[in-house]
């Protein structure tokens, strides 16, 4: 089973200004331009997979490589990717690139593949099209891999778990935590290379927590609220200062 939720606000996350429809993505129908695909499946799936097209709106030839950015992939489980050719898990950016003539459009050479190992939990990775000699021309899509009952889309987890505000922040990000919440948990922020930039360990028992965000460069970033064995919560965040 494959759900894809799209929203105006995700549409402009980390979509690169200027080139937004020259370079479009596409899942089935739906253009997907910095925003985010879920995909969902059980402990039993080989493999899940995600195909998107990639349209070239300029007037002339595009070339273009794949970056792969795993934001986060559950301890266990591989996340590869094909464009042009098939990649191992350790292959971060495509050795191949592949021209896209004006107008024309690649249904076939991208495909985002996870093998989930009977293990659950939801991973996180992005990917990002980008032409290797002008790269400020890209556009990327992260896609949520959702395996088994941890696999639950983040928005349906942080209404029941965890609720954040106000986004944007701008001093600090307040975490509304529910009653009986327990045992060790931490929130970690995270910038749009999957890099970690600030962590807290959330101390129990307390309902409402500031994760001061002052000293953080203005942005888009993943808020993601773990315990010791599942990510409960995926969040994206504006800080604006």
């Amino acid at each position: 089973m494959r759900i894809i939720f799209i929203g105006l606000f995700l549409m402009l996350v980390f979509s690169p200004g200027g080139f937004s429809q020259d370079l479009v993505l596409k899942y089935g129908e739906s253009v997907v331009n910095g925003d985010s695909i879920y995909l969902s499946g059980t402990k039993s799936s080989e493999l899940i997979e995600v195909r998107l097209s990639v349209t070239n709106n300029r007037t002339t030839s595009v070339t273009l490589k794949l970056r792969k950015t795993e934001l986060y992939v559950v301890e266990g489980t591989e996340c590869s990717f094909c464009w042009g050719e098939c990649y191992t898990p350790a292959v971060m950016v495509s050795p191949m690139q592949i021209t896209i003539l004006p107008g024309a459009t690649d249904r076939i050479s991208f495909i985002g593949e996870y093998r989930p190992y009977e293990i659950e939990g939801t991973s996180i990775v992005k990917f990002t099209f980008f032409d290797p000699a002008d790269t400020t021309f890209q556009q990327s899509v992260t896609v949520f891999y959702q395996i088994g009952g941890s696999g639950i889309h983040p928005d349906q987890l942080s209404e029941k778990i965890i609720s954040v505000g106000p986004n944007p922040a701008h001093e600090s990000i307040r975490l509304f935590l529910p009653d009986g919440l327990i045992g060790t948990h931490k929130a970690s922020l995270m910038n749009g290379c999957g890099q970690e930039v600030l962590e807290l360990n959330l101390p129990t028992g307390q309902q409402v927590i500031s994760l001061p965000v002052a000293g953080i460069h203005s942005g888009f970033y993943y808020l993601k609220i773990m315990d010791k064995t599942r990510v409960l919560s995926v969040q994206k965040i504006c800080i604006s200062h």
